[in-house]
């Protein structure tokens, strides 16, 4: 079993993240914050022009939130867990293969080079928070609050 501090831990991120996703949702729509500024694994100035693009950003903020608010409310809930985990994979694979492959950014810069730090920890956080999720979507679920014990 996952010790108990991961399961606050875990509650925690996932209450944070919603207040994170909200934020980014309302600098996105209220603002107008060039998403550059948002996620630094879109520094492409031209997507700030299609609308659509910033639409559907904001609705994916917004649902991601929603998502980690409901896990934090339940974190003994594999569902939400998992779908958090699988999100937060595709999200990572997106991001990285982005970086790499439309920006061309080769792997070595990523490592060494400082211009390209914030990107490089804003991948580090992807891959941990994956990493982090999926753990704990495999690990067994903490004991309710009002469970007896078995002798």
């Amino acid at each position: 079993m996952a010790p108990a501090v991961a399961w606050s831990v875990l509650r925690a991120y996932l209450i944070l993240g919603f207040a994170l996703e909200m934020h980014t949702f309302v600098r996105l729509y209220y603002t107008s914050m060039p998403l550059r500024d948002l996620a630094p694994s879109l520094p492409d100035a031209g997507l700030d022009a299609i609308p659509i693009f910033r639409r559907l950003f904001g609705t994916y903020c917004v649902t991601l939130g929603v998502l980690r608010l409901l896990a934090a409310i339940d974190v003994r809930n594999r569902l939400y867990l998992s779908v958090l985990a699988v999100t937060h994979t595709i999200e990572a694979l997106f991001s990285i293969s982005e970086v790499l492959v439309y920006q061309a950014t080769p792997l070595t810069a990523l490592l060494t080079d400082i211009a390209h730090a914030p990107t490089t920890a804003f991948l580090g956080v992807l891959v941990a928070q994956m990493s982090f999720l999926a753990y704990m979507a495999a690990a067994p679920s903490p004991p309710a609050k009002n469970a007896k014990k078995l002798n």
